[in-house]
């Protein structure tokens, strides 16, 4: 399962102050995508200006759509995952910065056993600026170490 395919699914919505550095953190990785799919909202900012630039230059297939009109967040991730191509599909949102190796670890937790069909992870909370916070994304979801035990046994 090395070999898998890993297919972003984007969608963004008046994202233009924060698009650019997750766009670039998703052309960093170490195991970049095999594509990159971004759904735009119907935004009135830069973002779609920001996504076709960004497009030009990636070492990547991206495929970009607007939405005619606002269809919402959940819509609007539906429409784009059932585009995705690839065997697994991680999830971005326009305002995340990601660990250069998470597509990597993605893959290889793939790899590690043909029984995996989900993967997901903690992550850092940052501000606006980019500055981290004093809580992590399990904490300000309370997903506890007792609840993440209970998980990973199936429970």
């Amino acid at each position: 399962m090395s070999g898998i395919t890993i297919s972003v699914a984007m969608c963004t919505y008046n994202g233009a102050q924060f698009l650019s550095q997750q766009l670039e953190s998703i052309a960093a990785q170490a195991r970049p995508p095999n594509e990159l799919v971004i759904s735009d909202d119907h935004s009135f900012d830069e973002s779609a200006d920001i996504v076709r630039a960004f497009a030009r230059q990636a070492s990547f297939p991206v495929h970009f759509g607007t939405n005619k009109q606002n269809i919402g967040a959940t819509r609007n991730f539906e429409g784009t995952i059932q585009r995705c191509c690839g065997e697994v599909i991680a999830l971005s949102d326009q305002d995340d910065v990601w660990s250069a190796s998470k597509l990597e670890q993605i893959a290889e937790a793939f790899a590690r056993s043909q029984e995996t069909f989900a993967v997901f992870s903690d992550g850092e909370l940052i501000d606006d600026q980019s500055n981290v916070l004093p809580v992590r994304l399990w904490q300000s979801f309370l997903f506890s170490r007792k609840e993440q035990g209970l998980f990973a046994k199936g429970r």
